[in-house]
């Protein structure tokens, strides 16, 4: 796989001194980035310009401004490869007590579709914020996707079922726009920078956050900025459209394919989501390094993995600790890992544009397919500013 097309920039000449500045910002201040905790924005997440450059601020807890309309894993894993090597070929443009074995009940799992509409809702996957996770075991696809300090956060996606409660939910940041694309429907978040919020509210999806969701976001017990909670099925009720499925599944079989019933996926520094596959259920249950990714007292598990290689850049975007939040590609073409029954399948994603469903391309230009169920999609920066990801698995 040799693609030699140039890697989409984000602003490019017209922002560029911009990005410098802000890249060199992150350098000087990613060791006290790193490993830190996401909770510094809540609902009452907004942001300021001044020279080109936009810092996120808060306000205090309760009183949201709305902007307007780890561990690396050591132990030899024998598939160890490192995706930058494929840089090149990145073209920009359950019943058993673990998450997992979807309904079948609508498109997004492989199913028969349900007519309703897809629901994707923003939530942490910082180290403060795992212990009130509430809702997600009940996603059909999660969106892992790298953010600001090295971290990382969920864009959880439902409609096969509609929890009454998500929570936390959190704010919008660069690659939503084109994640909520895949599936249409409903994008829900808390609040957010700028130019995310102008973004997300200019793409034909129905993006709401506290200030206009109506009684869909509402508020529990606990401290901000984790006590903001969505009801999947309210937000559902305020589109019409049918979701669309962003994968190709199937029953059959893949041919070939290699081992690999423990998988690692090292996004950054601050962050390696780990996977072991349970033949009895047929799922990947996920891990936090060695802690079990727990949502509503069940582990989350998926039928799939993917792992999506993806060029990155800078939005210009500061937060308070001074660190960028990163943009991730998913339009244009790049290497795949699919994961599923016990194996590892390694391919060319391609998705020709927002709207468009990912194709993941076997070498010999063979569709490969996901199993029925519930699938986590990990955004791996392998090119471009943020490029650094690895992964393995035996």
């Amino acid at each position: 796989m040799n693609s030699q097309h140039p890697f989409q920039q984000v602003s490019r000449s017209a922002t560029r001194a911009t990005t410098v500045v802000a890249f060199l910002i992150v350098l000087a201040l990613m060791l006290g980035a790193c490993g830190r905790d996401d909770s510094s924005d809540d609902a009452s997440e907004s942001s300021t310009t001044v020279g080109g450059q936009t810092t996120l601020t808060t306000a205090p807890p309760g009183e949201p401004v709305v902007t307007p309309t780890t561990t690396v894993r050591e132990d030899g894993l024998s598939g160890t490869a490192d995706p930058s090597a494929a840089t090149a070929d990145v073209d920009t443009q359950t019943d058993s007590g673990v998450g997992g074995k979807g309904s079948g009940s609508g498109t997004l799992t492989g199913g028969p579709a349900n007519g309703l509409p897809a629901v994707m809702i923003k939530v942490p996957n910082d180290s403060s914020a795992r212990h009130v996770l509430t809702g997600i075991e009940d996603a059909d696809i999660i969106f892992e996707e790298l953010v600001e300090g090295g971290v990382t956060r969920f864009a959880a996606v439902f409609n096969s079922t509609l929890p009454d409660q998500v929570q936390p939910v959190r704010s919008v940041r660069g690659p939503d726009p084109d994640l909520a694309l895949s599936v249409g429907g409903v994008f829900a978040y808390s609040g957010g920078a700028g130019p995310f919020v102008e973004r997300i509210n200019s793409v034909p999806v129905v993006a709401v956050n506290e200030s206009t969701a109506g009684s869909s976001l509402y508020r529990v017990a606990g401290k901000a900025p984790y006590n903001l909670a969505a009801s999947a099925k309210a937000l559902a009720a305020l589109s019409d459209e049918p979701a669309r499925a962003p994968f190709r599944f199937s029953n059959a079989a893949l041919a070939g394919g290699q081992a690999a019933t423990n998988v690692s996926v090292k996004v950054s520094n601050a962050q390696t989501s780990n996977f072991k596959y349970d033949a009895g259920s047929g799922v990947y249950k996920r891990y936090n390094g060695s802690a079990p990714e727990v949502s509503g007292g069940v582990q989350l598990g998926f039928e799939n993995v993917v792992v999506i290689g993806v060029a990155t850049g800078g939005t210009g975007v500061i937060d308070t600790a001074g660190s960028e939040s990163p943009q991730s590609f998913t339009v244009g073409s790049g290497t795949a890992w699919l994961f599923r029954d016990g194996k590892v399948y390694v391919g060319k994603w391609s998705r020709a544009h927002e709207t468009a469903p990912w194709e993941i391309i076997a070498d010999d230009g063979s569709a490969y397919t996901l199993a029925p169920g519930r699938t986590n999609v990990v955004l791996l920066p392998v090119a471009g500013t943020y490029a650094g990801g690895k992964i393995g698995w035996n």
